[in-house]
């Protein structure tokens, strides 16, 4: 089967799974001689805000569904998926605008195997191509664990041997203090919430496939159009509730979205592989200094000069800035992306801010 007329099956279609399914169109453009081919494109969505890079919205077509996935005839099938039967209305309009394929809704909350059973995900296409790419939600009912490990263990359970899973993690499940550097062999002990639940998550894909082919992708700090960290405090000339020392490891959202493909692309041909040779890190080629990232944000701006507060007792900047570590991309480099278009903040803050 050609590459663009396998399935794809993005869940979490939020600000990266967007960015995604935008490639995907892409692509599919650039092999079909401009002229988008056939493919099923599938996303599942917690809920029916899309935030999506303003340059990646592209017009499209929606279809209409009956909220499960038909059995595989080779033609265009596109999903986006929300937890409430009354959330899909507004997420066909939103997922229309979010990129260039047609997307009908699903209603999908995967901390609950019987909506996962009733999808029919043993109907994608041989060799389908799924994202995992969850955030918790704070304000859930749900633990983060029910959210972040239960919920994969259903998703899990119930997609085809073959299909090419892709799973989101976070470079936030290293421990590291001391500015060192770490890469895939480093030691993980995390102290936060989120790093814990994600290395759990990547454990039970070990358990659950060890002879499927899978990814995990532990990913730096995520910015784009639209989401650039503390940009508006700088810019309004607010204190930042963050120490000013310590390293960021970021990663632009467009280069994220291509180490994604290119993670897909990799998995086509099976091998036999360990936990770690299954690991690789996603961020840019310079980890920077927290000050100098919010300084040259304030400079393009010509605002003042940033002032820096200490966290809240507790809050998740707290959390987040106890933590001081440069993630190594040499692997990543070597394997999936020989280069990035956004090498290093400056170049990534460039093509952002306006």
């Amino acid at each position: 089967m050609n590459e663009v007329d396998s399935d794809v099956l993005i869940v979490g279609a939020g600000y990266l799974g967007s960015c995604v399914a935008t490639e995907i169109s892409k692509k599919a453009a650039i092999q079909a001689g401009g002229l988008v081919r056939s493919q099923s494109t599938l996303g599942i969505r917690r809920n029916n805000q899309f935030t999506v890079p303003e340059q990646s919205r592209l017009a499209a077509p929606l279809q209409h569904s009956d909220g499960l996935i038909t059995p595989f005839q080779g033609h265009g099938r596109c999903y986006a998926t929300t937890r409430g039967a009354d959330r899909k209305r507004p997420a066909r309009s939103a997922m229309a605008s979010a990129v260039g394929s047609p997307w009908q809704p699903l209603q999908l909350d995967w901390t609950d195997g019987r909506t996962i059973q009733r999808l029919g995900l043993h109907h994608l296409s041989p060799g389908a191509r799924v994202l995992i790419a969850i955030s918790y939600d704070r304000s859930s009912r749900h633990s983060r664990y029910e959210s972040q490990v239960g919920g994969l263990i259903n998703l899990l359970g119930h997609l085809p041997t073959d299909a090419r899973v892709c799973y989101v993690s976070t470079t936030g499940v290293y421990h590291q203090k001391d500015g060192r550097w770490v890469d895939e062999t480093s030691p993980t002990f995390p102290a936060r919430p989120g790093g814990q639940a994600h290395l759990q998550a990547e454990q039970q894909l070990h358990v659950q496939r060890p002879n499927s082919p899978w990814m995990v992708l532990r990913l730096a700090g995520i910015y784009g159009p639209g989401r650039v960290p503390r940009a508006a405090d700088v810019i309004a000339g607010r204190p930042i509730a963050s120490p000013q020392h310590g390293h960021l490891n970021l990663i632009h959202v467009q280069d994220a979205a291509r180490a994604v493909m290119a993670a897909w692309d990799r998995l086509q041909q099976p091998r036999p592989a360990s936990m770690q040779e299954r690991l690789y890190l996603v961020s840019d080629d310079r980890p920077v200094i927290r000050s100098d990232f919010y300084r040259f944000i304030a400079d393009h701006y010509r605002a003042p000069a940033p002032t820096y507060v200490q966290p809240a007792p507790g809050s998740p900047a707290l959390l987040r800035s106890d933590s001081d570590k440069r993630v190594s991309n040499g692997k990543l480099r070597r394997d999936l992306l020989p280069s990035l278009l956004y090498p290093d903040y400056r170049d990534g803050l460039l093509n952002v801010l306006t």
